[in-house]
């Protein structure tokens, strides 16, 4: 099985009501590592990869403190056109970090359609933050596709 690192790191901003700001201001999208070719291309934010004949996914994620909707921490956001209907109670997802643990859902929207999975940190520098995601993979799961993220630092 061939892995290749793609290393474009992707920007994610979340819209929505405001939380609470952090004492500075870092985005470190996390990079697509790509396994059995299912990796299509870079749409906006997001990497768009195969789920299956029918359906594509896009997914972003990283760490975040610039995220209006839940502030500073751990995302892994996916994506689909509304034609699938897709709906984190129709399939089994997990997002797991390796550094922070399992990530809960936060967001299951009907807008995009849009499921987001974020666990909050409260790091007071940006160092330390860095620190912490430094060798960071997250592993997320649809049902029996696993796709992983890795920490650019």
């Amino acid at each position: 099985m061939k892995k290749l690192l793609l290393s474009i790191p992707l920007l994610l901003l979340f819209s929505c009501a405001s939380a609470p700001k952090a004492p500075f201001d870092l985005l470190l999208g996390y990079d697509y590592s790509i396994v059995d070719n299912e990796f299509n291309t870079i749409k906006g934010d997001f990497y768009n990869v195969n789920y299956s004949l029918e359906m594509q996914l896009n997914l972003g994620a990283g760490f975040s403190t610039r995220s209006k909707a839940f502030g500073q921490g751990i995302y892994v956001d996916i994506r689909t056109l509304a034609v699938h209907n897709f709906n984190a109670t129709d399939y089994r997802i997990t997002a797991i970090s390796e550094n922070f643990g399992a990530l809960p859902l936060k967001e299951n929207s009907n807008k995009f359609p849009t499921v987001t999975f974020f666990i909050p940190t409260n790091f007071q520098t940006a160092e330390e933050a860095k620190a912490a995601v430094k060798g960071d993979v997250i592993t997320l799961t649809v049902n029996d596709r696993v796709y992983r993220f890795v920490a650019p630092i």
